[in-house]
């Protein structure tokens, strides 16, 4: 009977020490003498653990009498604890801060995914455009090497000719073609024959 005068204060930060101390495996919520339901207790090596396993009995309890068993593995009873009044909003190490800074960590995590993820879409939707212009120039450039690497061989071609025939009758030659293509207009003082 001891332990119920030191455990009736166990509200507060009492509670998460007690917790903490004892380190029972599973936890039950006794609410006005009714059947006890188990809280759960989370992984043992958890950062605030106690803390939400008081807020979660705080929650069954609402504001009802209420009483905390905490058992080992087998189920047996290690001790009972009246749960008291919670501590002060006031306090930031309260388990109901941790409980709505673990929401609200949560909220962040979701918002600063969501903010990634639309500003990927919006990445992929603007340059869209701008990779498809550089397609059509590295198309275009394709297109001018290729026009170029002709007239080079048309040109050497056509020196190679040069070459092998007199100068005279090559530049004629060329002259003949090019007029041809023309479509063979008479120039200014030349007759219509």
């Amino acid at each position: 009977m001891g332990n119920e005068s030191r455990i009736a204060r166990a509200g507060g930060d009492e509670l998460v020490a007690t917790l903490a101390r004892v380190r029972p495996s599973r936890v039950f919520v006794l609410v006005n003498g009714e059947n006890p339901r188990e809280v759960a207790c989370g992984q043992p090596r958890s950062s605030g653990r106690w803390r939400r396993v008081a807020r979660l009995a705080r929650d069954i309890a609402g504001d009802d009498a209420a009483q905390l068993e905490l058992r080992d593995a087998k189920g047996l009873v290690l001790e009972r604890l009246e749960l008291t009044d919670p501590p002060d909003d006031d306090d930031d190490t309260s388990a109901s801060a941790v409980g709505a800074l673990d929401t609200r960590d949560e909220r962040i995590l979701t918002l600063v995914v969501s903010a990634q993820r639309a500003a990927l879409e919006e990445q992929r939707v603007l340059l869209g455009p701008v990779l498809a212009a550089y397609t059509d120039l590295a198309r275009g450039y394709a297109q001018y090497a290729a026009q170029v690497a002709e007239l080079v061989r048309v040109a050497a071609q056509a020196r190679m000719e040069e070459s092998s025939s007199s100068s005279s009758s090559a530049a004629d030659a060329a002259l003949v073609q090019l007029v041809g293509q023309l479509g063979q207009r008479p120039s200014n003082g030349a007759s219509k024959a």
